[in-house]
């Protein structure tokens, strides 16, 4: 047969020839676009003084799906690769691979060689890859061993890697290819088979699938729904209880609408959740589009010479966009917006480091408020659906040509969070926290439920403690069980600390020669109100105590926290050990107590005192705090807290020399110790100003005046210390925590109590030894961390049975704890009373499904909320950053030290683009790494430093882009702690560099 006849040719000559008319396309958009700009505009200034009438600007059609990058998605050659969502072999999913083709399919997941993932296609090919993107339901076994097998032995037996040309690596590679019929038929039967009951079950149920939307949705509130409550929701029963077909037809029909719905499964977890507008945004928005609409008929109209005045009049956006015009005049007399999506700081600032806010003279009419939530939706909210542009997309892009104040920018997401800033209905330094919809906190949108309860259990404590009425037996369900504690409890923390929730003591025991009980002592909630309180009930919601830049998210009410704080005459559950001084465990207790004598002691003299070295600091501060907390990440302890703490000198020295004893008992246990080299490097941001813009601050229009005083803190490089080193470098009260939660733990495991205990397992073709062999540029599975009912083995540590149990007023997951011990010894003494005898009905407050239960969601509710927090913390060091280095507003150094982590694999995201990827030290900014004319960066090693100049502050790419200017080297070029602080006057009229 001709080669020209060849279906292989005929299918690249349609892809050369689809390729060429979509370039011919891009640049013929582009040539329309300079020349209607160019009729039109005629700009000379830098600054606008007008806004252009940009209505027939076409904006670029060139996809913008690939600029929007994820922080996280950078591979990391030495880091654990992304667990596939606790899929097992045999699973099938729905998904896509860029490696595969654009379009989604069925997947069935076969198993992992390496660090890659082996998939088999519903196109009967099969697949390797790292990552995949999938949002589905998960059908368990849907392929039998033998099917999964018989594929598998046509898939490669080792890693799939290419020879990086820009570093000395092999990267790992995706891959598709062919497996042979034979082995593919009867799992592509089933397939087709599914797919045929999946289009049976919509067609007998299309009034029921067309209705899933209205189903799932609030009238008036964004509210977030795992897979289970969706299925309740829809079907009235639980998702075990379908076919495969039904489950799949369900989920088909609510991925159809993703202006309604947005699917995301939780990166930890594996949960499944969905992200759903109320039916009142859902029909506002709606209204939005259809003035879009109008709009763009009109400008069509228009263009052919009709007059169109009285139709644009009557359209609610000319009066908007007019408005916005009239409002980004006024806000660029004050902040210059940038290319990178954000403002920068005011232009005149003040040294005070106040913020506050001007009108600007405008008001916002219902309609305007519509689009304005219209714009939120589609570029603001979090988390970004990176993978569907919708007509949403289509009409944000139209209402910002339409306002015309960003006419050489392509009309990505950034450029809507730059209109929206520059209308000030967010503020300059809003980030994601502010619109996190999967995690919702308090007083934000989809955070209705978990205001009601936050109400409802400040309400109920603030009944009883407001005014803080000190121990209250009568309220005390272990009252009967407490004995007063007379020894001195040391309670060991900040000055600036206004609940303290563990302290801790030591005792000779006589009886036994050369032993001490070790008492740690925990601030005991859980006697005061039962797991069905509101404040319970609110505590099993948020988890735990979160800590953003600027303030704490408590777990519990103020009221409730300050009266269960420890002090002398409170209670408390006391943990306490028998120790050797060998480190050997004797024995355990827990026991109900009142502590007679509570000693304060600040944590930095404590340090002082036992010879523990402070670390230094390398230190960025942009503004001048109003609070003069936020610059102290160290105090130097004054002489009285030293005094204070010499006091008590004997009692903490034995108790270090114990902890070290006990640690270094545990590493001879263990049958392998984890010595591995890992990364130590802090690093921290604070800043002063509340500014949580609230569920309904997008219907005001204001001007922000001044800009947030800003406080970056880093070690100065970053280390690789040992496990071992690690564990000599941890404080006495550290260590301390450790122990109780080692002892509660092995409590709890010797008498059966379920509890949510943290395990970490080696990888199975990456055990401890293993581990400790490899060096530093070696990829690695590290052991994974999780949350069991029933203890395992914590490698990290060498504790079999990790049980957090100290932190009851801040970790829901220690409070359950104490739940469950409290109802034990309280069953317990009743045995005791009764003529000595053995309990024999102990009924926990939380049975071992209902634990597990709690632990199915707590894991990926913590991870997604930490990666919520640090994602703060990165936004507001990089504005720091920027603020200082395109604006001025601080000297920074010329070269900075770049460590090199990995290189990209997804291609270039600027032009050039080196593909080199690492973090700008000290403060460990993302940075890229674009390429030199000394070709400086060629031949990087994995956790080598290139000496750089930083080239842009990428605010909407979340990166620092850098250039080399010199040779790589082993060490870090520039060791010593810079300090970088504001200018004293104020900067110069200046705008981006």
């Amino acid at each position: 047969m001709s080669p020209f006849r060849s279906p292989v040719f005929h299918k690249a000559l349609y892809y050369i020839q689809t390729n060429h008319l979509k370039a011919w396309s891009i640049k013929n958009q582009e040539i329309k676009a300079q020349k209607a700009e160019q009729d039109y505009l005629g700009l000379g200034a830098t600054r606008l003084t007008t806004l252009p009438n940009s209505l027939f600007i076409e904006e670029s059609k060139v996809d913008d799906e690939g600029f929007e990058q994820d922080l996280d998605r950078d591979e990391d050659f030495a880091d654990t690769p992304a667990i596939p969502f606790a899929l097992q072999p045999g699973d099938l999913i729905f998904c896509r691979s860029s490696t595969a083709g654009t379009r989604e399919q069925f997947a069935v997941y076969l198993g992992q060689e390496g660090l890659q993932f082996q998939y088999f296609l519903s196109d009967g090919r099969w697949l390797v890859d790292r990552t995949i993107d999938h949002d589905s339901p998960v059908v368990r076994g849907f392929a039998s061993p033998d099917e999964v097998q018989a594929i598998r032995t046509h898939l490669p037996k080792q890693e799939i890697v290419k020879r990086s040309s820009v570093i000395s690596y092999d990267l790992l590679r995706s891959w598709a290819g062919e497996v042979p019929r034979s082995a593919s038929d009867p799992l592509l039967r089933r397939l087709a088979l599914l797919i045929d009951e999946i289009s049976s079950f919509r067609r007998e149920n299309l009034a029921l699938l067309d209705s899933v939307i209205d189903k799932v949705s609030h009238d008036v509130y964004y509210q977030t729904l795992d897979w289970d409550q969706v299925v309740h929701k829809v079907m009235a029963c639980e998702p075990s209880n379908l076919s495969p077909a039904t489950c799949m037809a369900v989920y088909f029909a609510l991925k159809k609408k993703p202006t309604r719905v947005q699917i995301v499964r939780d990166p930890k977890a594996g949960i499944l959740r969905f992200i759903i507008v109320s039916k009142r945004s859902a029909s506002r928005f709606d209204t939005v589009v259809d003035w879009g609409r109008d709009y763009q008929e009109a400008a069509a109209h228009s263009a052919l010479g009709k007059n169109v005045k009285i139709s644009l009049e009557k359209n609610p956006l000319t009066s908007f966009v007019d408005k916005a015009r009239r409002i980004i005049l006024k806000s660029r007399e004050i902040r210059s917006p940038t290319t990178t999506g954000h403002l920068g700081p005011t232009l005149s600032h003040s040294t005070d480091g106040q913020v506050s806010t001007r009108e600007t003279g405008e008001t916002l009419s219902d309609d305007d408020q519509m689009i304005t939530e219209f714009l939120w939706d589609t570029c603001i909210r979090s988390p970004t659906h990176n993978r569907t542009r919708t007509i949403y997309n289509s009409i944000t892009s139209l209402i910002i040509r339409a306002i015309g104040a960003y006419p050489k920018l392509r009309l990505e997401r950034k450029i809507g969070r730059l209109l929206l800033q520059e209308l000030g209905v967010l503020s300059p330094w809003s980030d994601e926290f502010d619109h996190d919809l999967l995690y919702p906190t308090p007083s934000t949108k989809g955070s209705h439920e978990l205001d009601s309860l936050q109400a409802e259990a400040r309400a109920a404590c603030d009944e009883l403690w407001l005014h803080d009425p000190g121990y209250l037996p009568e309220l005390d369900s272990m009252a009967s069980l407490r004995h007063d504690f007379d020894l001195p409890a040391l309670c060991v923390d900040s000055d600036y600390t206004k609940v303290r929730d563990d302290a801790y003591s030591l005792e000779p025991n006589p009886s036994i020669p050369g032993t001490h009980w070790v008492h740690v002592h925990v601030s005991h909630p859980s006697a005061f109100i039962k797991p069905d309180h509101p404040a319970s009930q609110f505590a099993a919601k948020t988890i735990q105590t979160w800590y953003t830049v600027y303030s704490a998210l408590p777990m519990l009410p103020f009221s409730l926290s300050k009266a269960m704080s420890l002090d002398t005459g409170r209670p408390a559950l006391t943990v306490s050990t028998l120790l050797k001084e060998d480190g050997k465990v004797l024995d355990i207790k827990l026991q109900p107590t009142i502590l007679k004598d509570v000693v304060i002691l600040n944590a930095e003299a404590v340090d002082a005192t036992l010879g523990t070295p402070q670390p230094e600091y390398a230190t960025m501060l942009l503004g001048t705090p109003t609070d003069g907390s936020i610059t102290q990440v160290t105090d130097k302890p004054s002489q009285a807290a030293l005094d204070a703490v010499h006091v008590h000198r004997a009692t903490l020295q034995n108790l270090k020399t114990l902890m070290f004893s006990r640690v270094n008992y545990r590493m001879r246990q263990a049958s392998e110790w984890p010595d591995w080299p890992h990364v130590e490097h802090d690093t921290d941001v604070r800043s002063t100003i509340s500014h949580n813009q609230g569920p309904d601050q997008l219907s005001q229009t204001r001007h922000f005046l001044g800009d947030p005083p800003i406080y970056c803190f880093a070690s100065p490089t970053m280390k690789w210390i040992t496990m071992t080193e690690r564990q000599e470098k941890e404080s006495v009260t550290q260590n301390l925590m450790i122990l109780a939660a080692e002892s509660a733990g092995k409590w709890f495991a010797d008498r059966n109590i379920p509890a949510i205990f943290n395990c970490a397992t080696p990888h199975t073709d990456f055990p401890v030894s293993k581990l400790n062999r490899l060096g530093l540029e070696t990829r690695r599975v590290l052991p994974v961390s999780y949350l069991s009912s029933t203890p395992q083995n914590h490698v990290f540590t060498g504790i079999n049975q990790f049980l957090r149990f100290t932190s009851p007023l801040r970790r829901y997951q220690d409070l359950l704890a104490h739940w469950q011990a409290d109802a034990y010894l309280r069953a317990e003494s009743d045995a005791s009373s009764n003529s000595g005898a053995t309990i024999t009905k102990y009924e926990p407050p939380f049975s071992r499904a209902q634990v597990d239960q709690k632990v199915a969601g707590l894991a990926g509710y913590v991870y997604g909320m930490t990666r919520k927090m640090n994602h703060q913390q990165i936004h507001l060091r990089l504005r720091a950053l920027f603020r200082a280095f395109h604006f001025k507003e601080a000297q920074l150094p010329e070269k900075w030290d770049f460590l090199v982590r990995n290189v990209s694999t997804r291609g270039k995201e600027v032009e050039e683009d080196s593909q080199l990827r690492g973090s700008l030290l000290p403060f460990a900014f993302d940075a890229i790494i674009l390429e030199s004319r000394n070709k400086w960066e060629v031949g990087a090693t994995i956790n080598s430093y290139l000496p750089v100049k930083i080239e842009l502050v990428d605010m909407s790419r979340g990166k620092v882009i850098c250039r080399a200017v010199g040779p790589l080297q082993e060490k870090p070029h520039f060791p010593t702690p810079m300090k970088i602080v504001s200018h004293p006057v104020g900067r110069e009229q200046t705008t981006e560099k």
